[in-house]
């Protein structure tokens, strides 16, 4: 009950800066409201709740000056799609299928993973939708497909990439004094690679605020870290600093 109450308030809010002065940030906070209280709505099968929210939201929609409809298009598209998921939870396929349509919502692997939908799959209206989804252009291969040509002629200044000679001393010593067949092991390239890649990355710190070493290579860098204990336990690295 007490979630219920604060997101009354919030919404209340939310909708009076709206009227205070419809900018784009106020109705972004307004729509972030719409979505929590459509979850509580949507959690507790009261689709009434969650139609409300949605028509609440047209209002304000249409309030909107031409740009801000046209920034907020998809999220109008998702409220729809998130009252058809509430209605098909509950079991109303009819309304499920009609706010469904509305939406516009094709992308099809969603479609066809998401457990909302699965009172809906054996539907003669949803499998046509999902046949018309299947052959929709999701939004990533129009942005690629309406994006300028590459620019094959341009030339850049970047020196060439080179392996260095296995038999390169620095690369001997390494591999020598930290053991590094041991730490690859005996799978094939990709898994020793990556075998190599976890190792190091436990080893040296994320860190780009201390400087690099007079000697860069890898070496000097793994010396300069143990000494000056620079590889710490970093927030969210995971790794302790032994």
């Amino acid at each position: 009950m007490k979630e219920h109450v604060i997101a009354t308030i919030l919404v209340c809010m939310s909708s009076l800066s709206l009227c205070q002065g419809q900018d784009n940030k106020a109705f972004a906070a307004f729509s972030r409201t719409t979505d929590s209280l459509m979850n509580i709505a949507s959690y507790d099968k009261n689709t009434a709740a969650c139609k409300q929210q949605v028509n609440e939201y047209i209002a304000a929609y249409n309030k909107l000056s031409a740009k801000d409809k046209n920034d907020f298009k998809g999220d109008l598209q998702d409220k729809n799609y998130n009252l058809a998921c509430a209605y098909a939870k509950a079991g109303d396929k009819k309304d499920a299928l009609d706010y469904l349509y509305l939406s516009k919502f094709y992308d099809y692997e969603h479609l066809r993973k998401d457990e909302d939908m699965d009172n809906l799959r054996q539907e003669p209206r949803f499998i046509a939708y999902m046949n018309i989804a299947k052959h929709q252009k999701n939004k990533y291969q129009l942005t690629l497909q309406n994006a300028v040509a590459y620019n094959t002629a341009e030339k850049d200044n970047l020196p060439a990439f080179t392996y260095q000679s296995t038999a390169d001393t620095n690369l001997a010593a390494l591999k020598t004094a930290f053991n590094l067949d041991s730490i690859a092991g005996y799978g094939d390239d990709v898994a020793r690679i990556i075998n190599l890649m976890e190792w190091v990355h436990g080893l040296i710190p994320h860190d780009g605020s201390k400087g690099n070493p007079a000697i860069k290579n890898a070496m000097s860098l793994i010396t300069e870290c143990k000494r000056d204990k620079k590889n710490t336990e970093l927030p969210g690295d995971g790794y302790s600093a032994e």
